[in-house]
C-alpha cells in the first residue's frame, strides 16, 4: 500500500540549475501535505565570485557556481498551514567552501545557532577545502570552538577542542606512507597520561587493519 509520496521540483529552464532541486514535497497516502522544502540558490562566477541573476547565468559561457544560500523546511502534518517552519542559510568563500552556516530553528532568536568556519590554505599542494577552525555561536555567545593542524599532504595531525575555560583538549594523529593513520593519541588525563592506539596494516593493499596496540600494551589482530 502507498504510504508516502515524494516530489521534487527542478528548474530545467536553466542549464546550471537543472540538477538542483528548488522545491521538495512529501505527501501521505491521502495526498495530504506532510512537509515542504524550498531551496534558494545564488549564481556566481566560479572564478571571480561575482553574483549574477538567473537570466544572465542561463547564457553565461564561463563556469558558474550554483550556491545553495537558503533552505526552508515547513512541516504541515496534513494541515493547511505549516505547524513548524525552520530555515538555514549558507555563506561561501571564492572556492565554494561554506564559511558561515546559520540555523535559525523556528525563528526564535534564542534558538539561533551560527557556525563560522575557516580553511587551511596550502598553495603548493592546492589544499583549500580542509577546515582549519570552527566557532559555534548561540544567543549566549561562543558555545563551541575547534581547530586543526594538517601536514603537507593534507592529513589532519591535530584536533583541538576548547572547553569553557579556554584550554584545548587535544587529539594527535600520525600517518604511514600510504596515508593510513598509524597512531592516534587521545587527550591528556588528570595525571598527564594519554591513551593511544597504534595501527598496523596488511602488506598487500596497505589498507586493512591487521593489528591494533593501545597504550597499555594490549593488542587485537585481524586476518583477511
Amino acid at each position: 500500500a502507498l504510504y508516502r509520496t515524494m516530489a521534487n521540483v527542478f528548474d530545467n529552464r536553466n542549464y546550471h540549475t537543472r540538477q538542483a532541486a528548488t522545491e521538495e514535497y512529501m505527501m501521505d497516502a491521502d495526498g495530504k501535505l506532510q512537509s515542504k522544502t524550498i531551496n534558494t540558490y545564488q549564481y556566481r562566477d566560479a572564478l571571480s565570485g561575482n553574483v549574477m541573476d538567473a537570466t544572465t547565468a542561463s547564457s553565461y559561457n564561463k563556469p558558474v557556481f550554483v550556491a545553495l544560500t537558503q533552505n526552508q523546511n515547513d512541516i504541515y502534518q496534513g494541515n493547511a498551514t505549516p505547524q513548524i517552519s525552520t530555515s538555514q542559510s549558507f555563506v561561501y568563500d571564492l572556492l565554494g567552501n561554506i564559511t558561515t552556516f546559520t540555523d535559525y530553528a523556528d525563528g526564535e532568536e534564542a534558538e539561533k545557532v551560527e557556525a563560522k568556519i575557516t580553511y587551511h590554505n596550502n598553495d603548493a599542494k592546492y589544499i583549500k577545502g580542509i577546515p582549519q577552525s570552527i566557532e559555534v555561536y548561540t544567543a549566549a555567545g561562543l558555545a563551541r570552538k575547534r581547530n586543526t593542524a594538517i601536514d603537507e599532504f593534507g592529513n589532519t595531525t591535530e584536533i583541538n577542542l576548547f572547553n569553557s575555560n579556554g584550554k584545548p583538549i587535544t587529539y594527535n594523529m600520525t600517518y604511514d606512507t600510504y596515508g593510513n593513520i598509524s597512531n592516534m593519541s587521545r587527550p591528556v588525563n588528570h595525571k598527564g597520561e594519554r591513551m593511544f592506539y597504534a595501527y598496523t596494516y596488511d602488506d598487500v593493499i596497505h589498507a586493512l587493519v591487521t593489528k591494533v596496540t593501545d597504550a597499555y600494551g594490549y593488542t587485537s589482530t585481524a586476518e583477511y
